[in-house]
Parts: C-alpha cells; structure tokens; sequence
C-alpha cells in the first residue's frame, strides 16, 4: 500500500502535534504546518526521530496564497494529496467578549477563512488530481 499524504495545519503543538505523530507512525508522509517554525520544526525532527517521514511548511493559513502554496509543496514533494486537516486555530486576546477588533478579525482570519482557504485548495487539487480524499476540520469556541 503506498503511503497516505497528510498536510496538518497547527502542527507545532496541542491536538495539531499528536495527530501529525499518530499519522507518521501509521506509516503515512506528513506535512507539518503551522506559523511557528521553531515548534514546526520540532514536531518533523519527533517525526523523523522515530523513522518517519515529514517536511515542515511556514504558513499563514489566514492568507489564501499561503494555504495554495502550501498545498502545492504537499504535492510537489510526495507526489499525491489524500488527508487536509484544518486544525490550525487562535484564540486572541481572551473571551470574544473582551477581544478588540484588531484581535477579532485576527481570530477570524486564521479559525475561520483558515479553514474555508483550506478546503478550497485541498478540494481543488484533489479534484484535479482525480484522488478521493478527506478534508477534516475542527472548530472551537472562536470559530464563530
């Protein structure tokens, strides 16, 4: 069986890190995103430590062309798309309650057009690859 291609939005940490480890020890190729590049990076060398395979992808999933890049490398790299996480998620400046705007439209831009820039690209590629695939995507509090 050849090996799935996953790409993992919010990789560095939290739910984001333990699901790109699950995967690459089922045997799958990960592609580890996230803004962080430091806890990114972490994350493929825990990956690739334990015999699996990973590349690191700095992305802003609040901006469509990083989301479109970022699942262009997933294919240029390995060839094939078949998992999208959207799991990238922020919660700034507390409680949407006592958040200003410059932190809500932050909030929104990463939890929710994120997400939305996600399946777009996944969707689109996968379609134009002619592959089934799956996009999951998690929400919380702040997704709307």
């Amino acid at each position: 069986m050849t090996a799935r291609v996953a790409v993992i939005t919010g990789g560095a940490n939290g739910i984001g890190r333990a699901t790109c480890l699950n995967f690459a020890a089922k045997g799958d190729k990960v592609v580890v995103t996230d803004f962080n590049e430091e806890m990114g990076r972490e994350t493929v060398d825990q990956i690739t430590a334990n015999g699996g395979v990973a590349i690191y992808v700095k992305t802003d999933v609040s901006k469509q062309e990083d989301v479109e890049l970022l699942i262009n490398k997933a294919v240029e790299t390995y060839g094939r798309l078949d998992i999208v996480f959207n799991n990238a998620g922020i919660g700034a400046g507390g409680m949407i309650l006592d958040q200003d705007m410059e932190g809500y439209y932050k909030t929104i831009g990463v939890n929710q057009h994120g997400v939305a820039f996600g399946i777009m690209a996944a969707g689109r590629k996968m379609k134009e690859l002619g592959n089934k695939g799956v996009i999951i995507n998690t929400a919380s509090v702040f997704a709307t």
